[in-house]
Order: structure tokens, then C-alpha cells, then sequence
């Protein structure tokens, strides 16, 4: 799943690569050496995802407990 980035910030990332395109060997080379200036690293992007399953996780166990509390609380009234 691709990240979407706003477009005034791939415009700018596209003119800073080809700004600077003859200090690199390779076009890649000049992407994989601006990216991190932008804000926009794989390492970046899987913490991100990281972080997002881990929330989604807490947030299903965190509905889970509340489901069994009500459930004991009834019980234990009944």
C-alpha cells in the first residue's frame, strides 16, 4: 500500500531530484539521497505501520475488556 503524498510536496520533491540529478550517479541515487530530507524514508513509513497496527490492537483488546466487564457486571448482579 502506497503512501499518497500531497502534491505540493512530490512537485517539490521532483524538482530538488532534478535540481540536483548531475551530483548522482543515477536518477535512484538522487531519490534515495533527497528522500530523507523530505521526510519520506521506508524506516519512517514502517514505524508508522508499526505504530498503527499496534493501536489497532490495543483499541480491539481495549473493546474486548469493556465487552467482559459489562458482561461480569451483569452477571454478578443477576
Amino acid at each position: 500500500m502506497s503512501k499518497r503524498y500531497p502534491a505540493e510536496q512530490r512537485e517539490r520533491a521532483v524538482k530538488m531530484v532534478l535540481d540536483h540529478l548531475d551530483e548522482y550517479s543515477s536518477p535512484f541515487a538522487a531519490c534515495k539521497a533527497i528522500a530523507p530530507k523530505l521526510g519520506v524514508t521506508t524506516a519512517e513509513q514502517q514505524r508508522i505501520k508499526e505504530l498503527e497496527r499496534e493501536v489497532r490492537d490495543l483499541r480491539e483488546a481495549n473493546e474486548i475488556l469493556k465487552s467482559a466487564s459489562i458482561f461480569l457486571r451483569v452477571s454478578m448482579s443477576s
